[in-house]
């Protein structure tokens, strides 16, 4: 027998463990008893194994009779992943902003600050219309499977408010008309500082779930939250946050994390929980884009070890990291994550210039941007099809990582700017899926030991 490709092992104190990256079994030694196995291992020896281990390592994959298992086992991965399913789509309600953050990647690709330039209602509602046609078109049991959602993005999409606001009325009559299922969620990314009490009764009512940008306390999140004036938008952004608090909206933040303030996530996020009382919310790290560059070298794996941090006082306060429960939940639960953005093969994104593409990270440019006619599919185009490929699974890179079931790619975009395509690797977060994975590892060894 072979010990699978896809077999790594972790050190720690006196135990070894040796993990499988395609399905997530972990078996620990001590590592007198490592040592002695890895001879087996070494010589493809395993009559003195004991048949207790021997079995064990058999069926959590990690000893093969010979290659071609692995190959079919990633194989069969590739074709779980690869069944065609658009269930995400952003409306980018318009170009413009009123605010000038100093690494938003989105207004700062334009080559100038872009104008508002609004998406107009029946845009929006022909947009809305296709997604649902869309969804028809997808296996029953994969649509079934997935949530299907629908994203207000921007720009800062509440100062396109009443575009907005008819678009959620139009969605839930075709939710009422079983057009579009009932089971379709709403979300809205906003910077709180149009929000008022009307719009949060609104947003409250319709069940819209919304991420407020707050990037900690006044100090840090004026750092770079600021008007185009320059003036700091803390008061805003805390006011909206509690407007749509007590209005009783399912609200969380969104905190984009600075090469100033990686270094004070935990402080942050204990500041989110005491004095603004969130029970979600998810970190940011930064995104390289056109003429914004990281300068600090250890930023990526400041961001990784800092994630774990965060994640161990957030589970103890029982409030949710959006990006680390994505890798924690795959672990535990035990399935594969094959792509951490759904723009890989996922997502469809209008912009108010009536085009239509993968990721509004390239919204700007127009890269991987078509016009929207009513000859547009998705499932036949190539730009959609390529991007429905790129992941760790057909990477040949990412092939022999340890983080392979659980990273899901990273970011094509950031792939793009740092490394010149998006089939490369997203190299910050490369680092953030390995120490999150060795670190989900040993977890679960105290917990076996308890």
């Amino acid at each position: 027998m072979l010990l699978s490709r896809y077999s790594h092992s972790f050190s720690k104190n006196e135990h070894v463990a040796l993990y499988n990256a395609l399905n997530h079994e972990v078996v620990f030694f001590s590592k007198s008893l490592w040592q002695k196995f890895n001879k087996n291992f070494c010589n493809n020896d395993y009559s003195s194994m004991p048949k207790t281990i021997l079995n064990k390592l058999i069926k959590g994959g990690f000893l093969i009779s010979n290659y071609s298992e692995d190959y079919k086992n990633l194989e069969q991965k590739r074709k779980e992943s690869s069944e065609p399913c658009i269930n995400n789509m952003y409306l980018l309600l318009n170009e413009g902003c009123n605010l000038a953050c100093s690494y938003c990647f989105f207004e700062g690709s334009f080559v100038k600050p872009p104008m508002l330039n609004p998406m107009s209602l029946s845009f929006a509602k022909e947009a809305i219309d296709f997604y649902s046609k869309i969804l028809k078109k997808v296996n029953p049991s994969v649509i079934n499977e997935r949530q299907k959602l629908i994203n207000f993005y921007g720009g800062e999409p509440l100062l396109n408010r009443e575009v907005f606001e008819k678009s959620v009325t139009y969605i839930n009559g075709l939710m009422n008309d079983g057009i579009l299922p009932n089971d379709t969620r709403l979300s809205l990314n906003t910077n709180g500082t149009v929000m008022d009490n009307k719009l949060a009764r609104f947003i409250t009512k319709n069940k819209i779930e919304v991420g407020v940008s707050i990037d900690g306390p006044r100090l840090i999140h004026d750092l770079n939250r600021r008007y185009i004036n320059g003036k700091g938008t803390f008061r805003k952004a805390v006011t909206a946050f509690k407007m749509l608090q007590d209005a009783g909206a399912n609200v969380g933040v969104s905190c984009t994390v600075s090469e100033r303030t990686v270094d004070e996530m935990p402080e942050i996020l204990n500041w989110l929980i005491n004095d603004m009382g969130i029970k979600g919310m998810g970190f940011n790290p930064l995104i390289e884009y056109r003429g914004f560059k990281i300068a600090d070298d250890a930023y990526a794996i400041k961001i990784a070890e800092n994630l774990i941090k965060c994640f161990k006082i957030a589970r103890d306060k029982n409030i949710y990291e959006d990006r680390m429960m994505r890798k924690v939940k795959a672990f535990v639960i035990g399935y594969f994550y094959d792509r951490d953005c759904s723009a890989i093969g996922r997502q469809i994104v209008f912009g108010p210039n009536e085009t239509v593409g993968v990721c509004m990270t390239y919204y700007a440019s127009g890269k991987y941007f078509v016009r929207f006619d009513k000859h547009f599919d998705p499932f036949t185009n190539p730009v959609w099809i390529e991007w429905g490929k790129r992941m760790p699974l057909n990477m040949p890179k990412c092939l022999g990582c340890e983080a392979l079931g659980i990273c899901g790619g990273g970011c094509p975009f950031n792939a793009d700017m740092r490394n010149g395509g998006i089939w490369e690797l997203d190299d910050f977060f490369c680092e953030h899926s390995k120490k999150t994975l060795e670190w989900l590892i040993w977890e679960l060894f105290d917990l076996m030991e308890k």
